[in-house]
């Protein structure tokens, strides 16, 4: 008996390196599974989707046709419950071969349905191009803000952020009057009553990535204090300002120290 291929399902995400998302479990819907079987297909589950094989005669037809009109569901089961941290949800995935609904935006995880995916074709025609199905998810894009919390320097411009990444684009940070709403340097201005505290927001949108970004450096004077600052956490999200306008902006932060005399952190 000859196999060929139905269907395949595969999951993109721009935050991932490979690009493959692994953050979901593509599941047959009970009336699908119920009919996948009745065909005797094979159903393998892959780290970003799910791949379908049918019986098939030397024409490549299927041994057991379909009806007309025949649509196949499939359910998408979220499992990382951070998916909607680095997910820009204004560009879901859509494509003229299949349709995505029940989309759940407000469900990350557990046992619900984020969406479904419903394909209706001739599934009695196997063509490897038409029973290839891609979902391309794409990466969030936000400002970065560094807090700097530090002993050195007392002018407003003797720390700097720069960034010597090589390619295209280039990102840029600024220094910004810290607001007296901003709760981040409130809680910074309790626990280091003693210190300065800087603001650096990055002047572009930084799209989200598995890998962060390198070689963003803070210099003081002349002198490179540290030469790749951590990229700040996703789950650092808030709405900031963005420049001294009081513009909000989406965002994700981090905090920077550089004490030379750790006696002044004590209060």
């Amino acid at each position: 008996m000859k196999y060929e291929q139905l269907l395949s399902i595969s999951l993109k995400h721009s935050y991932y390196r490979d690009g493959l998302c692994p953050d979901f479990t593509v599941i047959p819907q009970k009336v699908t599974e119920t009919m996948l079987r009745n065909h005797r297909c094979v159903v393998k589950p892959k780290v970003n989707g799910i791949n379908i094989y049918i019986p098939t005669d030397e024409a490549k037809i299927p041994i057991i046709k379909f009806t007309n009109g025949t649509q196949l569901s499939f359910n998408l089961r979220l499992k990382n419950p951070e998916f909607s941290l680095y997910t820009d949800f204004s560009q879901l995935p859509s494509n003229g071969n299949f349709q995505l609904v029940d989309t759940k935006q407000d469900q990350w995880f557990g046992t619900d349905v984020f969406a479904t995916i419903n394909i209706q074709r001739d599934f009695n025609k196997i063509d490897e191009s038409a029973s290839t199905i891609e979902l391309a998810f794409f990466t969030k894009q936000v400002r970065w803000v560094y807090y700097l919390v530090t002993n050195q320097g007392n002018n407003d411009n003797d720390f700097l952020i720069t960034f010597s990444g090589q390619g295209s684009p280039s990102f840029t940070w600024k220094q910004i009057t810290i607001a007296e709403s901003d709760k981040i340097s409130s809680l910074l201005a309790n626990e280091y009553p003693k210190m300065r505290r800087l603001c650096f927001v990055s002047e572009q949108d930084i799209p989200c990535g598995e890998s962060g970004l390198k070689n963003i450096q803070l210099s003081f004077g002349q002198n490179k204090i540290f030469e790749n600052l951590p990229s700040p956490p996703l789950r650092n999200y808030y709405r900031t300002n963005v420049d001294n306008t009081h513009q909000q902006a989406d965002a994700i932060f981090t905090i920077v120290k550089s004490i030379t005399n750790t006696t002044l952190t004590k209060v």
